[in-house]
């Protein structure tokens, strides 16, 4: 409940149901209130991962270590899977 009887007529004044004061229309109320920013607060990681540093717009090239030896080499005929 409101501390004062003057802020409990502004609630009703704002959100008195189709003109009455008798009713109030609670979702209206509801939905102002309750914030979903307030409700669900920002994504926080337990780990911050640093973003990617990009040198002059190129992304760093990625090295795999799938293939560490040439594969012109590699007899894809006598080796298939």
């Amino acid at each position: 409940m409101p501390q004062s009887q003057e802020t409990f007529d502004l609630i009703i004044r704002r959100y008195c149901d189709r003109g009455t004061t008798a009713e109030v229309n609670y979702f209206q109320f509801c939905k102002d209130l309750d914030k979903p920013q307030d409700i669900f607060p920002g994504y926080t990681p337990k780990r911050a991962v640093p973003p990617p540093v990009y040198t002059r717009g190129v992304p760093p090239t990625q090295v795999s270590s799938f293939y560490n030896e040439k594969t012109s080499n590699v007899d894809v005929i006598a080796n298939r899977y």
